[in-house]
């Protein structure tokens, strides 16, 4: 199997997973504290990142066997860990905004940021970091 396809079967699942992991397992009240910059912030989001990478984790490693993915299972883990550590860096809030302003001059976003745009700005920095942990698991030796 090409690295192309195993690329488009790992992204096309961890996206799939992305959305189980944060609309459907992860808890309101993980969703309304995962932010804060408190110790109860911080287990929110540990937490959160946790149940959502063993979903990912899960649909992965069921999708390379289903389709003969042949993913190691090192390239499994270090797409799960591009993917635990960068969701949970965007969740803490705060370093998502932190982003925005930083780019703010080339781009205006935080305009967009203040008025609402926190939500579409956060899901579409995930799914560049699902496509970078995907890439990379594709990259990798697969198993024979």
């Amino acid at each position: 199997m090409s690295r192309g396809a195993r690329f488009a079967a790992t992204f096309a699942t961890m996206f799939a997973a992305h959305h189980l992991g944060d609309y459907w397992i992860q808890t309101h009240a993980q969703a309304r504290t995962k932010g804060d910059r408190t110790p109860a912030g911080r287990r929110a989001c540990a937490a959160h990142v946790a149940t959502y990478t063993a979903g990912s984790a899960l649909a992965v490693a069921g999708v390379s066997a289903a389709l003969d993915l042949r993913l190691s299972w090192r390239s499994q883990l270090l797409a799960q860990v591009i993917s635990a550590g960068t969701h949970y860096w965007l969740d803490r809030r705060w370093t998502l905004d932190g982003l925005v302003n930083a780019i703010d001059p080339l781009t205006g976003k935080s305009t967009y940021l203040a008025e609402g745009g926190a939500p579409l700005l956060d899901q579409s920095a995930h799914l560049v970091c699902l496509a970078v942990a995907s890439l990379v698991a594709a990259r990798m030796d697969a198993t024979p």
